[in-house]
């Protein structure tokens, strides 16, 4: 291992401070990553469990790191990390799909353009996806929608007309200006485009926010940002430029509303302020709105996540929650907003804020607005989203597992075999490493292919005089269902199975019924839950991620579940 790696991993043994304020007690975690820049995580309330993806963004000031995608558990350590190196561009907006399948946007700065890959739950590439037609793959987002096909932002140039505009310093436009503006397709499996939409057909210069018309040659129209699904299946599009939401029938391509900017539609209510060069927007199962709301044009600086309801009949936007920064600097680029569950916790990334910057990264708060804890990278080395998901398959399958060992004397701490490379965060570089510190350990696991980096989960030893105690894990902490009204007698195990399952605590009385569903939604097994305790038996099944689903005699669910096969 090259020795400046082994020293840039060299930082974290037992880095746990406690404030014992009566108000705020929070727990700071550093972490060191083998690629990248290191972060710091605290924790001030238990976050809700559950994996946070985030894509980096890194401006020149931070061009001594390189561009990473990450992922880390709800204490803060990190399970997933992958770099694209210096010089080669970058990667942004990792996140996963309900079906399983993850995707990010690299960026390749010798040729001066960017597509999605597609990945599966093993972190293997399987697909790349790019606009059609010639058109620029836009990095800000693209959807994996149900059906399988992709929406994807593009973006096409046209030379225009510009001289019915002033730029913002008061120069007038240009008679042969060149235009990029928003297309939105949808694509097959076979790259068909299914659906275009081209917002030069639906958008004038009478929309453009001139703060944003800089050059009087070249106009960024709209700067599309964000695509997500509404209720109806009706595509929404955030604008930056145009300070403004847009919902797009998909069955004509004609405007149903727009939300925000010179054209808007709603009157806002219990917003004195409305949103401006927002990044982000996602529908909740409830209809209502969310959004990042950068508010570089706000008359007060205010970044915020924020919901509205939507009142359709009444064309009212009403805010009925918001979380905002208190720094009084504004965001002038990136940003997120994710309700983790409806009514729950939320992630909010602050993007991108003028020097010195915000302090945090990413915080997750309360639906009460308090804060749960918060993710800082180094000085201008920002996140471009953030999103926390438990995936269908099983994430901690694939991390190394730690196991501690006392019976030669000596406390040892071992990682799982089979790899090429390992990196303790002690700096050490073996399988095995012999600890005599309280404190916390990781391990980060390699095997020098396409797939990056797993990270374990923490160690953490509390007690020389039992250093390997460890607490129970069985127990279900994130239903499914609602992860804010956690089951917590319910218990299935061991995942990944083997052989075998056993659910315990799922209330039986002797007449319930257990159904088991692969990825795709087939039932693969299904028998009565006779005795409870009984194992059900697994180990003709292919390895791969299921549901499971226990029903009374009546039919009603009783519980649902998720596993891994690992054979």
């Amino acid at each position: 291992m090259p020795h400046k790696l082994k020293q840039l991993f060299i930082i974290m043994l037992h880095v746990a401070i406690f404030s014992h304020s009566a108000l705020l007690a929070q727990t700071i975690r550093n972490f060191t990553l083998p690629v990248g820049p290191s972060y710091t995580f605290t924790e001030h309330k238990r976050p809700v469990a559950g994996y946070t993806f985030i894509g980096s963004y890194r401006f020149s000031l931070a061009a001594n790191f390189p561009s990473t995608i990450l992922i880390i558990d709800e204490d803060g350590a990190p399970a997933f990390v992958k770099e694209r190196t210096l010089g080669q561009g970058l990667l942004a907006d990792i996140r996963v799909y309900d079906n399983g399948l993850m995707s990010y946007y690299r960026y390749d700065e010798l040729t001066d353009k960017g597509k999605y890959m597609v990945m599966d739950s093993t972190f293997t590439i399987i697909d790349s996806v790019e606009c059609a037609n010639g058109l620029k793959t836009d990095g800000h987002d693209m959807l994996i929608l149900e059906n399988g096909n992709y929406l994807i932002l593009c973006l096409e140039e046209k030379i225009m007309d510009l001289r019915s505009l002033t730029t913002d310093d008061g120069f007038p436009g240009l008679a042969n200006g060149t235009v990029v503006a928003p297309v939105i397709q949808e694509l097959d499996a076979s790259r068909n485009v299914v659906f275009g939409w081209h917002g030069l057909e639906y958008y004038t210069f009478a929309d453009v926010n001139t703060y944003f018309f800089l050059d009087p040659d070249f106009l960024d129209f709209g700067h599309p940002n964000a695509l997500t699904i509404d209720l109806d299946g009706n595509i929404l599009m955030s604008l930056r430029f145009f300070n403004e939401i847009t919902k797009i029938n998909r069955a004509d391509s004609s405007i149903v509303w727009r939300l925000g900017g010179k054209s808007n539609d709603f009157t806002f209510v219990n917003d004195a302020q409305p949103f401006t060069t927002q990044h982000h927007c996602t529908i909740l199962p409830n209809g209502n709105l969310t959004l990042y709301d950068n508010s570089e044009l706000g008359t007060t600086p205010r970044p915020r996540g924020i919901e509205y309801e939507l009142n359709i009949a009444n064309m009212t936007a009403t805010n009925v929650w918001e979380y905002a920064n208190d720094t009084s600097r504004f965001s002038y680029s990136l940003g997120s907003m994710d309700r983790i569950g409806t009514n729950g916790n939320s992630i909010i990334n602050w993007g991108a804020g003028y020097n010195p910057g915000f302090e945090n990264d990413i915080v997750e708060v309360t639906y009460d607005g308090d804060l749960v804890s918060e993710f800082d990278w180094p000085q201008d080395y920002f996140a471009y989203k953030a999103y926390k998901r438990t995936p269908i398959w099983s994430l901690e399958a694939l991390r190394p597992a730690i196991t501690c060992d006392t019976s030669q004397g000596a406390t040892t701490l071992t990682a799982t075999a089979g790899y090429g490379n390992y990196l303790w965060n002690t700096g050490d570089t073996t399988q095995t490493i012999t600890v005599n510190q309280l404190g916390n350990y990781y391990v980060m696991v390699s095997n020098f292919d396409e797939k990056g980096y797993f990270g374990s989960r923490m160690k953490t030893i509390e007690d020389l005089s039992n250093p390997c105690f460890v607490p129970d894990t069985t127990t279900d902490t994130t239903s499914i269902f609602n992860p804010f009204e956690p089951s917590i007698q319910f218990k299935w195990y061991p995942n990944p199975a083997q052989n075998s399952i056993t659910l315990a605590n799922y209330g039986h009385s002797g007449q319930e019924h257990i159904t088991l569903y692969n990825a795709l939604g087939a039932v693969v097994f299904s028998q009565p839950l006779a005795v409870e305790g009984d194992p059900i038996n697994v180990a003709e099944l292919p390895n791969g991620s299921y549901i499971g689903v226990v029903t009374s005699s009546e039919g009603k669910l009783v519980k649902r579940f998720k596993f891994l096969v690992m054979h």
